[in-house]
């Protein structure tokens, strides 16, 4: 992630507050990553953690300072915000697993795929050779016994032409789950703007 994705889900997070506060908190930070520089940023994202966590003690510190500057005849205002930034706060242990696990799912539908495409590339190619295998065996038995030969020489030429087609059938098979991937990846990315 970088400063603009962290800067933009922070601001989302921070919704519900005032968009002068919310200006001011991502001000501070923007700030803070222009202080760090480019070659800093990664390591600055890092040592800031999630953006959902600042969002929530951001709130809970607005929360806290609206009501002690409440003016003594509004008592309900501050209650109301404060049940606002307590409702952040809740939800946020729910909100981030849910959304380590939806990555988990993400990564183990990627690694199923990569493995079935790498198991078919094993499979045909292993055909192929053993065709190649079988070939050179017939014409090794053909001057021994014609026919065997002839046999184990067709045999091994349909073996290996079926390992070729099936590779060629695995090569284009991964060529369209790369495809989807980065399609369903560019989906996600676009949704979440």
């Amino acid at each position: 992630m970088n400063s603009a994705q962290y800067l933009d889900e922070l601001r989302r997070q921070l919704r519900g507050l005032p968009q002068e506060e919310i200006d001011r908190c991502v001000g501070y930070y923007e700030e803070y990553f222009a202080d760090a520089g480019p070659d800093q940023e990664p390591e600055a994202v890092e040592r800031l953690g999630a953006p959902a966590q600042i969002a929530a003690q951001l709130k809970a510190d607005w929360a806290v300072k609206s009501v002690e500057d409440q003016p003594k005849e509004k008592p309900g205002h501050g209650l109301k915000t404060l049940w606002t930034v307590l409702l952040a706060l809740l939800a946020a242990p729910i909100g981030l697993p849910l959304a380590a696990a939806a990555f988990c799912v993400i990564l183990a539908l990627v690694l199923v795929v990569l493995a079935v495409i790498i198991s078919l590339f094993a499979a045909f190619f292993a055909v192929a050779l053993a065709g190649v295998a079988v070939l050179v065996a017939g014409v090794v038995v053909a001057p021994v016994h014609g026919p065997t030969g002839l046999f184990c020489a067709g045999a091994g030429l349909v073996l290996a032409g079926l390992g070729g087609l099936g590779l060629m059938g695995s090569v284009a098979l991964s060529q369209a789950s790369v495809r989807g991937l980065i399609h369903m990846t560019d989906a996600m990315r676009r949704k979440r703007r």
